[in-house]
């Protein structure tokens, strides 16, 4: 958990880092200094432009979301497997074999028949030849990873991702179009991955508030999950008996 702990403070910094920068963008541009200058080159910055480095904290937030979930789900992978390494198949409840088995068979992906039987004798050459253990968890949420997704992945799991009253609140009241913060970030993080709409257009509401908002929302909601999910494996919550 070292490991995820260390990297979302590393991105935190890097979005605390971008928001001073817009303040400092602010600052001028509210006391009539429309002008970025380097040396003998000046840049202006338009009201387009602005609103274009408004719209990137969408994709630092989402980049900070999928970076923290796709850390735990390895994190969470790392102890099972050395668990089971250790204690046998037998400890694991059954949530989890069902994602191993998920994981071994490919019953949940699109395969042709050979490679259907393939994984289908993996799964009896482990118990045939006592392959060592391995687990992928599906991420399921790939590019889509709000607050109900992750949600979700805690239940796969077999486990109740427990969020603070206020966090939760704060999460799931509504900001725009009817979305809370994080299903928010990942619409319009979505929307302009797939060219939906511009970064100016992004921007266009945006404002030092919001911004700051949306960032201390989201970090206090991670910092959440993170806990949740450090709970999860230092009670071995993925056991028949933790």
């Amino acid at each position: 958990m070292e490991i995820v702990r260390t990297t979302f403070s590393d991105r935190v910094d890097e979005i605390n880092t971008y928001y001073s920068f817009l303040v400092f963008m602010e600052s001028g541009l509210s006391s009539g200094s429309t002008n970025l200058q380097l040396n003998n080159s000046v840049h202006v910055i338009t009201p387009m432009l602005q609103k274009t480095i408004y719209a990137n904290v969408y994709m630092h937030l989402y980049n900070l979301v999928e970076s923290t979930i796709t850390l735990l789900i390895k994190a969470v992978e790392r102890q099972i497997q050395n668990d089971v390494r250790e204690n046998g198949i037998g400890i694991l409840k059954d949530e989890i074999r069902q994602l191993w088995v998920r994981y071994m068979a490919g019953t949940h992906d699109i395969l042709v028949p050979e490679s259907r039987l393939e994984k289908a004798i993996n799964l009896c050459n482990y118990f045939i030849d006592n392959i060592p253990f391995e687990l992928t968890i599906p991420k399921g949420g790939g590019g889509n990873w709000d607050n109900e997704n992750i949600r979700l992945l805690a239940q796969r799991m077999g486990f109740t991702l427990n969020i603070p009253r206020a966090i939760n609140t704060a999460v799931k009241r509504p900001i725009k179009d009817n979305r809370g913060v994080i299903q928010l970030i990942t619409y319009t993080r979505n929307k302009l991955a797939h060219g939906e709409i511009s970064f100016s257009e992004c921007g266009d509401d945006l404002t030092l508030t919001s911004i700051n908002q949306l960032i201390e929302i989201t970090r206090n909601y991670l910092e959440a999950v993170i806990n949740g999910f450090d709970d999860y494996l230092n009670r071995t919550l993925y056991r028949t008996v933790a």
